[in-house]
């Protein structure tokens, strides 16, 4: 049932395949704190066949927000997060993934803070929920211990991302796509956006008082996963300032990552295998730099990492 207050935030989430995982997002929604700004939830499905609807419809009668769902049929997460904003007419816009859970406090302690830092964007930390099953030398991976700062501090733009945000949807007038379909199925068309608004003057800041967690099962904590994890941001990082280069200054810029990267992939290989047999969190994550480092070469080259096949 609708609030009688006026909205204030939208709150977007993509989903893709994760049913039971929504549905748990979708009602821990409904306990947000009372002093937290009305808001409305849009869920975008990226699965052609539908496979969130059936979460979606299951709590639309018992949750105490409005609650839209729409279906982006063409799997690529850039569509499905500018169908997210279709139509944007309230003040806020809050991102949350369909595997995080707020807490009760969450999206008013990101909204006090925007206010308290005349912020035009506040992201929040994401913590790791791990199954029983996640093995302790894989929990300490940086894939799933993303870094924090005080409150109020300057986010970095290496880490913006549309887990856990809250923005002023001023930031995206005149945008009618403002998520690049190019970053479709490689990962990126957030920290893309975000470092082009920054560009432009954005002004972003941390709020450690608003963390969201992640659920992570044995899927997402396998050795190869995180090793394709970082390879798709190293690519992704090294594409991303690339494009951002003059085009005179790109044979420079191409040779200097080049030589960079090897030294550092060479580095970080031979640690992560001396490590290994006494230390093997330390040598994983060793092994997993070298991994990012692959990527950043291979985005020197014709070839486009795509995480996110169609499936």
């Amino acid at each position: 049932m609708a609030t009688e207050r006026p909205i204030q935030i939208r709150i977007g989430i993509c989903s893709f395949r994760r049913p039971d995982m929504l549905a748990k997002l979708l009602e821990a929604l409904d306990c947000l704190d009372s002093r937290t700004p009305a808001f409305r939830v849009v869920v975008v499905d990226n699965d052609a066949a539908g496979s969130a609807r059936q979460s979606v419809e299951a709590v639309s009668g018992r949750v105490h927000y409005p609650l839209d769902y729409d279906i982006e049929p063409q799997q690529n997460i850039a569509l499905a997060r500018n169908r997210c904003v279709r139509d944007l007419h309230e003040p806020w816009l809050a991102f949350i993934d369909d595997d995080e859970i707020p807490e009760a406090g969450w999206l008013l302690k990101l909204h006090e803070a925007a206010e308290q830092y005349q912020a035009d964007a506040v992201f929040g930390p994401v913590v790791p929920g791990w199954s029983d099953d996640v093995p302790q030398w894989i929990r300490g991976n940086p894939v799933h211990n993303r870094a924090r700062h005080r409150t109020g501090a300057i986010m970095p733009l290496g880490q913006t991302r549309t887990g856990n945000v809250l923005m002023k949807s001023s930031l995206l007038k005149g945008m009618s796509a403002p998520f690049d379909a190019a970053y479709g199925l490689t990962g990126g068309s957030d920290s893309d956006l975000f470092k082009r608004l920054a560009a432009q003057g954005a002004h972003y800041v941390w709020c450690d008082e608003a963390p969201v967690v992640e659920q992570v099962g044995r899927d997402r904590a396998r050795p190869a996963w995180l090793l394709r994890r970082f390879f798709r941001g190293g690519h992704n990082h090294v594409r991303q300032q690339l494009s951002a280069k003059p085009r005179g200054l790109r044979i420079l810029f191409k040779l200097f990552t080049l030589l960079r990267s090897l030294l550092l992939l060479m580095i970080s290989l031979g640690g992560g295998l001396l490590l290994w047999p006494v230390a093997r969190s330390r040598a994983f994550n060793l092994l997993c730099r070298a991994a990012g480092q692959a990527g950043q070469i291979t985005a020197l080259t014709p070839f486009e990492y795509a995480e996110y096949r169609p499936r």
